[in-house]
């Protein structure tokens, strides 16, 4: 008989996959937001600066803030050159490619979340292993998962699922945490190759915290997302 089955009832890991999905948008978020605090403080000290009403002193300080916010941009400045069309250009370009940092940072941000999610679920697997003593402390030790995304043929671990019957839950929570390593590897690679193709107009990639990783199994083969072949 066919088994269809996905992570909803998958020993109870929907919440917090849900959960981790939530972190990793807000991840980008955060990291975006950071950049914007920064442009932000330079939209501030650059009017100060530029302001002739304000005293020389704070007018000094707001430049000294400047070159030490985005020296990239301002560290070639003083009272005087701040009023130059060189220093519009240099703000110009600031605040043009501020948007890009910020994008930038926020993808920056979710690749690192999404890769301790990624890690966590290695340590959810290697727990799930544990239970069964020595023999999964071996196939842990001998584990290549670059393997067992590749094709899945020669390894360890899928020997070993070989071994469990197919409504056995062990093999079920096992196939379910590798499917979340899959899900996590897929959206670190969608995340780096945003970042490669960046140009001027890079969006965050999209992730749903509404729907998780499905998994189709019927008996004599798994098809898992990342090319796991699985004869029973």
């Amino acid at each position: 008989r066919a088994i269809m089955r996905d992570m909803d009832a998958a020993i109870g890991k929907n919440e917090e996959f849900k959960k981790s999905q939530e972190s990793i948008k807000n991840a980008f978020d955060n990291g975006a937001t950071s950049v914007i605090k920064e442009s932000n403080a330079v939209q501030l000290y650059y009017k100060v600066a530029t302001d002739l009403n304000q005293t020389y002193t704070n007018r000094k300080n707001a430049i000294e803030q400047l070159k030490t916010i985005a020296p990239s941009y301002f560290s070639d400045f003083n009272t005087e050159t701040i009023l130059t069309n060189k220093a519009t250009e240099a703000y110009k370009l600031y605040n043009k490619e501020a948007i890009k940092r910020a994008r930038m940072a926020g993808l920056m941000s979710m690749a690192n979340k999404t890769g301790e999610e990624q890690a966590k679920s290695m340590i959810d697997l290697q727990n799930e292993l544990a239970g069964f003593g020595k023999r999964g402390k071996d196939i842990f030790e001998g584990l290549d998962f670059s393997q067992a995304i590749g094709k899945g043929k020669g390894n360890l671990l899928m020997a070993f699922i070989n071994t469990l019957g197919v409504d056995d839950p062990r093999r079920e929570s096992i196939l379910s945490t590798i499917d979340e390593y899959n899900y996590y590897q897929k959206q670190i690679g969608s995340i780096v190759d945003q970042m490669a193709k960046s140009g001027g107009s890079i969006e965050a990639p999209k992730i749903s915290t509404n729907n998780t990783p499905k998994q189709t199994k019927t008996q004599g083969q798994i098809n898992m997302a990342e090319g796991f072949e699985i004869g029973d």
